[in-house]
């Protein structure tokens, strides 16, 4: 039998009209190249719904996907929201687990831990996620090759056909006493674009923003990227990572045609 990752909510019903206002907001924190949608159905049970997603691999074109499934509570159970792995592509299993964990931010949810909740034995409450920065620190150098000691991560990326690279730096900070993880990357000097046309493009990016540093003539421009550590697994991590990297790389190329950054 397979596995159910379960996720709990401080409320007990499900409205359709909570669920279409979260799922516009879940949509802004999902990466691009995903489709979420509602399933829309009269007939079955109006507090409980279903969302179908699909996502597109950016290198290879395949198409990926799977449902969700939200439930109201009964006698007094709360809500909650159920990743059943035999309806979801085992590619986009981590896409669905991304799509939980914005819903447990946005309405105050987390990871159902119980160990009877699962259909079989053996199974886990989803992918691993990391504890603090050290320990997400400490992968990162040892996937990366690189020092570990450091606050600030610095990882130089390229991709598959292409003699171009990237330079993405991570660090931590808290937020009202959570950790968060920030990722930046600069794509041009300031004088080689306007801020309102930084701007712009950053919005085009789907990235969170777009922040100046430095003293002139040599400040520039880069995407800032912040995400909860709670929830942050590896995999998407390096979703994350590489899509910072990809669109930074692509607005330099775009707008100066060389690869200094």
């Amino acid at each position: 039998m397979s596995a159910t990752t379960s996720y709990r909510f401080p409320f007990v019903h499900w409205r359709k009209k909570k669920v279409r206002d979260t799922l516009a907001k879940v949509r802004r924190e999902i990466p691009q190249g995903v489709a979420l949608e509602l399933e829309e159905d009269d007939e079955i049970d109006p507090t409980s719904f279903d969302l179908i997603f699909e996502e597109t691999e950016r290198r290879t074109g395949a198409v990926y996907g799977g449902r969700l499934t939200l439930l109201s509570g009964e006698e007094g159970d709360p809500a909650s929201l159920h990743i059943h792995h035999e309806q979801v592509d085992e590619e986009a299993l981590e896409t669905a687990d991304l799509v939980a964990s914005a819903f447990c931010r946005l309405l105050g949810g987390h990871p159902e831990t119980d160990e009877h909740e699962h259909e079989h034995e053996g199974a886990t409450d989803g992918p691993r996620t990391f504890e603090d920065f050290a320990e997400l620190r400490a992968r990162i150098a040892e996937d990366y090759e690189i020092d570990g000691a450091s606050e600030v991560v610095a990882l130089t990326l390229s991709w598959e056909g292409s003699t171009r690279t990237q330079l993405v730096t991570v660090t931590s900070y808290e937020v009202l006493d959570e950790p968060w993880v920030l990722f930046r990357s600069r794509f041009a000097q300031v004088r080689r674009m306007t801020p309102e046309a930084a701007l712009f493009r950053a919005n085009e990016a789907l990235v969170c923003g777009v922040l100046r540093e430095g003293k002139e003539p040599d400040d520039v421009y880069f995407l800032n990227l912040p995400v909860p550590l709670f929830g942050l697994t590896w995999e998407r991590f390096e979703r994350i990572l590489y899509h910072v990297a990809k669109e930074a790389d692509e607005l330099e190329e775009q707008i100066t045609g060389e690869d200094e950054f």
